[in-house]
């Protein structure tokens, strides 16, 4: 008896990218997949912006120049992400460092692909992973994010006596002193 489960509909996948050689190798070699329905178009904001509006596109490859501009491209990424939170992105880096990786995820990217590192193969998969809602980032990567989530931050608490904070002493011990105000503080780069 032959299985009679529908074909699934492929992903539709959005790749921008600033080189058109780059851009053209990419999608060739994507399109030759059946499981991915592929749009290009350059690496320009508002192009971007249009092709998701009009594309219902469930995943986008961004290339980001980690040798140039990386907080445009954050800030590209921010961008669409507000705009459209449910399209699955992936940034595709050179390479990576510790600021990259976190700014990544924090503006929204839900993979990061280096091709120096992994294969074409590996970018299908990849691509598959983030379009069913996983996170697909390397053990590097995950270490930083877990190292920033790990980290302890000076807190205050309130109490009826009043509100106390953990601070240092001048003998360089840990110590809980009491604050004027009545509020929860954090650190104003976490704020």
């Amino acid at each position: 008896m032959k299985n009679t489960t529908p074909p699934r509909s492929p992903i539709r996948l959005l790749i921008a990218d600033s080189s058109q050689m780059q851009l053209q190798l990419l999608s060739s070699a994507l399109r030759r997949r059946p499981e991915f329905a592929v749009r290009t178009c350059p690496l320009d904001p508002e192009l971007i912006l249009t092709e998701l509006e009009m594309g219902q596109i469930q995943v986008l490859l961004l290339d980001v120049d980690t040798q140039g501009s990386s907080w445009t491209e954050m800030a590209l990424l921010r961008r669409i992400h507000i705009a459209f939170p449910k399209v699955a992105k992936v940034l595709l880096l050179e390479a990576f460092d510790r600021d990259l990786v976190v700014n990544a995820f924090r503006s929204g990217a839900r993979g990061l692909f280096s091709f120096a590192a992994s294969l074409f193969r590996s970018l299908c998969k990849c691509i598959q992973v983030v379009h069913r809602g996983e996170i697909w980032a390397n053990a590097q990567q995950i270490q930083y994010l877990v190292d920033l989530v790990a980290q302890v931050l000076p807190c205050a608490w309130s109490t009826q006596a009043g509100t106390r904070s953990l601070r240092r002493g001048k003998n360089k011990s840990w110590r809980w002193w009491p604050k004027a105000c009545r509020t929860a503080t954090l650190p104003a780069n976490w704020a």
